[in-house]
């Protein structure tokens, strides 16, 4: 049985409006049943699917946080004048 387009567009679309740790949760929920082997062969190609979706999800949200953790380890090589914690020696206010 073929994929559907329309159905595989819904998963990602699903798995876009997720917060990180639900989405793990879900995709750790579905190793568990795919590995059980109690899923018929319909229920493990949706769950393939979906598992899929949710991967490439989270693997852009960690690239993200990654590019994010980047810039503030970047911003925190360089004193911020206006952070009011930061002391600057006399003369460079």
């Amino acid at each position: 049985m073929a994929v559907k387009p329309k159905k595989q567009a819904d998963q990602v679309e699903q798995a876009e409006t997720i917060p990180f740790e639900v989405g793990m949760e879900q995709l750790e929920a579905l190793v568990a049943g795919m590995e059980a082997g109690d899923l018929s062969l319909e229920q493990t190609l949706d769950a393939y699917e979906r598992g899929m979706a949710l991967h490439a999800r989270l693997a852009l949200q960690l690239a993200e946080g990654e590019r994010r953790v980047q810039m503030l380890q970047m911003q925190g090589d360089k004193p911020d004048a206006d952070a009011p914690w930061v002391d600057l020696p006399e003369g460079e206010a």
